[in-house]
């Protein structure tokens, strides 16, 4: 698996101060990390301790935070947050022979359906998803003509039509009933899984183990009853990946085609 790395993060007014603790895959990371409790566990017990402690007195006495730098592909590194006092092991796909379900399957059940959709919220606000959601999906013109008739952004190409898998989303957030595209929904959330679960081994355990803080973080929430305020997407932050046109799969009703 790609290497992550602990670093001990202060930003002060000159940039962030950086301290490095710890390289390992970032499974093994995070196995290493959810033995404790929080940060202030993590750190009481680190083997380093006082190094960290020195960090802060050079810096002014001024914490920071502890980030894992994680490198997602050849021209892009991220900061991302560690994983504690978590005892469940990060499932990256489904077996229902011993009743375990994915990180994906549970992220797909919640983006159809979530408290006030909070869930969807989250993951399309999240940038670490962005890119995932980066499709055009084939649609019929009766979709095509409801979709212009609720204001939803789609594409006409010669006599087919297509719409952002991100559209879709934006349009579940702000509606309670899915009504004439409940199916189309559905098509996507399957291709979205599909797509997930056919990205190499690294990449899957870094969105499943993504997913699974997100979700504990919608528990929270929703638990807690705050409500997030209506998402706001603007579609010229979002990139198209242009290509060839590929027919994933049958629907009952139509073939769906994935403009990837």
């Amino acid at each position: 698996m790609e290497k992550a790395t602990i670093n001990y993060i202060i930003n002060t007014r000159d940039g962030s101060k950086i301290l490095p603790l710890d390289q390992a895959s970032l499974y093994y990371i995070d196995i290493y990390t959810s033995k404790y409790k929080d940060e202030t566990d993590f750190i009481k017990n680190h083997p380093n301790r006082d190094k960290i402690l020195n960090f802060i007195d050079s810096n002014n006495g001024k914490k920071g935070k502890l980030y894992l730098s994680y490198t997602v592909d050849l021209y892009k590194k991220r900061n991302i947050p560690l994983m504690y006092n978590n005892s469940d092991q990060i499932v990256l796909e489904d077996d229902s022979l011993n009743g375990k379900v994915s990180e994906i399957e549970k992220a797909r059940r919640l983006l159809f359906n979530s408290k006030n959709q909070l869930f969807t919220r989250l993951l399309v606000r999240c940038s670490t998803f962005k890119e995932t959601f980066e499709y055009h999906i084939l649609i019929s013109e009766e979709e095509y003509l409801f979709a212009k008739r609720n204001g939803i952004d789609v594409i006409k190409r010669e006599d087919s039509y297509f719409i952002y898998f991100s559209e879709l989303l934006k349009y579940r957030i702000n509606n309670r009933k899915l009504g004439f595209l409940r199916e189309l929904y559905e098509d996507m959330l399957e291709e979205w899984k599909y797509n997930m679960e056919d990205l190499n081994p690294d990449k899957l355990y870094y969105y499943s183990r993504q997913i699974r803080i997100m979700i504990d973080n919608y528990m929270k929430l929703s638990n807690k009853q705050i409500s997030v305020k209506k998402l706001k997407m603007n579609l010229k932050n979002i990139t198209s990946i242009a290509g060839r046109y590929i027919i994933k799969y049958n629907t009952v009703y139509r073939k769906r085609v994935i403009n990837k």
